[in-house]
């Protein structure tokens, strides 16, 4: 009997649309399936503990190794609502920002969007952002994503969608985590699995309504799924990898 196949994906609310998908083929019979942060999906496929995974893009950029594994992604054609700045001052007045160190996709975008298009010099602290003491001074701000970002977004007075800046600076929609392997796997495997992806998108709100404990009501999470996250890795969404990739490179050079 063949080994079982080891996957990781990340464990916040735009993941669900994958997993209820996942799991309309019993993947339980075909591999192994851990949820969890951004950092760890990373970490994990990195490292080679795992066959397949949905990582940060940031974790696989100029890693040639990690092939796109399915034409299915997180992505934003705009608003994304849960990668977001969270102050109580406007912009300008930002001099320090906390950085989720749940993911260095986002940290970086808010880098590139500093550097490059918002023109600012913030002093950068990466930090557990649920133990960081609200309410902030004007002065700082907070980078929040996941699922968090519900509970947080209405205690400050600013929110700044980072997916949506993005968008205004480049005209292109951001991609936050990509499904990659390393590994060569089967054409029949290969298929299965996308077709498993696929049947999760387009039933969300059949996979919104499988959910329990959630922080916000099943019409709001199926308005998230639907209208802030986009799943389809279009051309757009390629176009948009490769420039943040070159923004990345131009920020970090030795990188």
């Amino acid at each position: 009997m063949s080994k079982k196949l080891s996957i990781t994906a990340v464990s916040y609310l735009n993941t669900v649309p994958f997993v209820f998908g996942l799991k309309s083929i019993n993947y339980k019979k075909h591999f192994n399936l851990s949820l969890d942060i951004p950092a760890e999906c990373a970490r994990k496929v990195l490292n080679d503990e795992v066959d397949i995974g949905l990582v940060p893009i940031y974790a696989v950029l100029n890693k040639p190794k990690y092939k796109l594994f399915s034409d299915y992604c997180i992505g934003a054609l705009n608003d994304v609502r849960t990668v977001t700045l969270l102050s109580n001052g406007p912009l300008s007045s930002i001099k320090k920002v906390y950085l989720d160190n749940h993911s260095k996709t986002s940290a970086n975008l808010i880098k590139v969007l500093a550097k490059f298009y918002w023109k600012m010099d913030i002093e950068w602290v990466t930090a557990d952002i649920e133990k960081v003491k609200i309410p902030l001074p004007e002065s700082e701000g907070m980078l929040a994503i996941g699922d968090k970002v519900f509970g947080l977004e209405q205690k400050f007075e600013h929110q700044i969608d980072l997916a949506k800046e993005w968008h205004q600076f480049t005209g292109l929609p951001m991609v936050f985590a990509v499904w990659v392997t390393s590994k060569k796997l089967s054409t029949v495997f290969t298929e299965k699995f996308c077709k498993a992806l696929a049947f999760g998108v387009e039933n969300i709100p059949l996979a919104a309504e499988s959910l329990n404990g959630l922080k916000i009501s099943h019409d709001e999470a199926t308005h998230y799924l639907t209208k802030n996250i986009s799943y389809v890795l279009d051309k757009p969404k390629r176009d948009a990898i490769v420039l943040f990739e070159h923004y990345v490179n131009l920020m970090n050079p030795k990188e």
